[in-house]
């Protein structure tokens, strides 16, 4: 038997179709029958017979009927499915388990809502739609992205980072991992070691393993990575580094090792892969260098991303490759369309030009050094056991606690708190050397006048007899 809901928004051939698929699918109609003419049909559900044609046709193109002439539609047979009983399915259901609702996700690199410039952003959008000479919508995007967008990040790089390069060296990316997804195509003839910090982005280092890549570690020390520690009897391609605010530990890399980077990685004929990852934001006077405005030799590789002063769902972000490696991606990667559509990459190019983007982030460094630094006094008035780790010059903090308070303890207990904490371990290679009482907690996604109550929880949840 069929119903026709007319108060139902779903059309009434699709009504028609699945109440007969349901019924093919539990065996109610088997192999065989034969369905009622699409007039006689019709006309019993008060409907045109177009609809129920249009319902039998649909299950016909699927293979669940087949066309009689003179008669009709038949059920056709069906194979018997097999039922995997080693996979999920022989797994009995669970009842879910009881959480309590988060109010507070102190998770790195999420930025809240009111701080995307909505007004602005789509203002630049409607502009650049209403180009009409702007036809690049209609267009695949070029193996390096807009040139407009490439060319005001030139000028944007030298003002901020003091970094010299050509609009030719920058390319337009979806993300930091699509950055170095080129990077390790480029790299996979040459075959040596991707060398990391250890503890490093285990995002970045995911992408060198998904290629296959050979990875090893660098030691660090007070000052960041040490050059004494990279391998010495065998070939190295890349080094990955994090110079002007290592992470996650936060040191910032002296000139002097800088320079001992740069010279290794010249008489040794490797690249130096630069993650300036939230360069942005230093709170207390000038931000740092890039490593690679001091690179005269062509061995520095810059990654910059806008996913921490715009927004991490756009995945746009860039890398600037020196001369050398440029020509390489022209020669052997030139049939890439580019992986960012282009009405983004051309609102941003509107967007930096007509100064928003500085705008933006004078605004966030204010919001978050005003975080920050509340974040701190509260962190520190909690109790004197906390140590905290990176600060000055960062998004997140690290938070050391006593050996008596293991990581995994200081999770669950923030997490009745309806407070979310999270372990930094998938940053250490191997993770079982992270230390055990070290955990991490970001605070861009809060607004400052949050952060006492989220506090109050933690203290509640670590201290309570203090």
């Amino acid at each position: 038997m069929i119903c026709i809901d007319k108060r139902s928004k779903t059309p009434y051939y699709q009504q028609i179709y699945r109440q007969l698929l349901e019924q093919i699918l539990s065996g109610r109609l088997s192999a065989g029958h034969l369905l009622p003419g699409s007039r006689t049909l019709a006309a019993s559900l008060g409907v045109g017979r177009n609809t129920v044609d249009n319902a039998y046709s649909q299950l016909a193109t699927e293979g669940y009927l087949l066309p009689v002439p003179g008669r009709g539609y038949q059920v056709q047979a069906l194979p018997e499915l097999l039922l995997d009983r080693t996979g999920p399915s022989s797994v009995p259901n669970q009842p879910p388990a009881e959480v309590s609702p988060v109010l507070y996700d102190l998770f790195y690199g999420s930025l809240s809502n009111r701080d995307f410039p909505f007004s602005q952003w789509k203002k630049e959008m409607n502009a650049v739609l209403a180009q009409e000479s702007q036809r690049g919508i209609n267009d695949y995007p070029g193996h390096k992205g807009d040139l407009l967008l490439r060319e005001q990040l030139t000028d944007y790089l030298f003002e901020t980072r003091g970094i010299l390069c050509s609009p030719d060296q920058i390319v337009i990316t979806a993300g930091l991992q699509g950055s170095l997804d080129i990077l390790c195509k480029l790299f996979l003839p040459d075959g040596g070691l991707h060398v990391f910090e250890n503890p490093s982005y285990n995002k970045a280092r995911f992408i060198f393993q998904c290629h296959n890549l050979s990875l090893a570690y660098l030691t660090l020390d007070h000052a960041g990575a040490m050059p004494s520690s990279l391998p010495k009897d065998q070939k190295v391609t890349s080094i990955y580094l994090t110079p002007s605010h290592q992470f996650p530990l936060g040191m910032v890399m002296p000139i002097q090792r800088r320079y001992e980077f740069l010279n290794w990685a010249l008489e040794h004929d490797a690249y130096l892969i630069e993650d300036d990852y939230d360069s942005d934001y230093s709170y207390y006077g000038s931000p740092i260098p890039a490593l690679q405005s001091v690179d005269t030799n062509g061995r520095v590789i810059y990654l910059g991303s806008f996913s921490k002063s715009l927004s991490p769902s756009m995945r746009m972000a860039y890398l600037i490759l020196p001369p050398a490696l440029a020509h390489r991606y022209n020669t052997e990667l030139a049939a890439y369309n580019g992986m960012v559509p282009w009405l983004m990459q051309r609102t941003l190019a509107q967007f930096i030009a007509n100064g928003h983007y500085r705008r933006l982030v004078r605004r966030l460094r204010t919001k978050f050094k005003r975080t920050h630094d509340l974040l701190l006094k509260e962190l520190r008035q909690m109790s004197p056991e906390i140590r905290i780790v990176s600060q000055g010059h960062a998004l997140k903090f690290l938070l050391a606690f006593p050996d008596s308070m293991p990581r995994e303890w200081l999770i669950a207990r923030a997490l009745e708190q309806s407070v979310r904490v999270y372990s930094p371990e998938r940053f250490w290679q191997p993770p079982e050397d992270c230390p055990p009482t070290l955990i991490q907690i970001g605070f861009t996604a809060m607004e400052p006048e949050d952060i006492p109550l989220c506090i109050q929880r933690l203290k509640a949840a670590w201290f309570p007899e203090q």
